[in-house]
């Protein structure tokens, strides 16, 4: 009875293992994927927010015309457009939290790997492996599958507080 039991708690720690291996390697592609997005809008940023600041200094002849138009007033409606720009790429990084999102992925990996890393141990050191040992370690693997659910929710809630036009109460 006793052997039956270690061989089905064994296997079951040993299928947990794969699903925590699968869960650490969607997190870790997908923590990359929010750290080059958040990147790639800072970087956006940063130029829309230097082409407006030279575009606005440019000084022109104001007698100047460009195909009938005259060039200080395509000079600032080019600035206007790109100020629309940079404010709806700030939105966006403000609405899609990729920096937070990309953190809250690598977190989850790291409380993967130590849970991954225990059952591992617990595998190699236990020769009479348990139903309670399978439970307990299934137990910490949705404890923290939990908090990363909490940690997305407060994110979201954060996000629509940020972005919300209505007064806080």
């Amino acid at each position: 009875m006793e052997q039956n039991e270690h061989l089905e708690s064994s296997t079951k720690l040993k299928y947990l293992a794969e699903i925590i291996k699968a869960d650490m390697n969607g997190s870790k592609a997908a923590g990359t994927d929010f750290r080059h997005w958040a990147k790639w809008l800072k970087i956006t940023t940063i130029v829309l927010s230097a082409l407006i600041t030279i575009i606005l200094g440019l000084t022109f002849n104001s007698e100047a015309e460009l195909n009938g138009v005259p060039v200080v007033n395509l000079v600032k409606n080019i600035a206007v457009i790109l100020s629309a720009l940079l404010t709806a790429v700030n939105t966006w990084d403000a609405f899609a939290n990729y920096q937070i999102r990309s953190t809250q992925e690598f977190s989850i990996i790291q409380k993967l790997s130590l849970l991954y890393k225990d059952i591992s141990l617990h595998l190699i050191q236990k020769e009479n492996c348990k139903i309670t040992d399978f439970e307990s370690f299934k137990s910490r693997y949705d404890v923290i599958h939990e908090e990363y659910s909490q940690e997305r929710n407060t994110s979201k809630d954060e996000g629509k507080k940020e972005n919300s036009t209505e007064p806080s109460t």
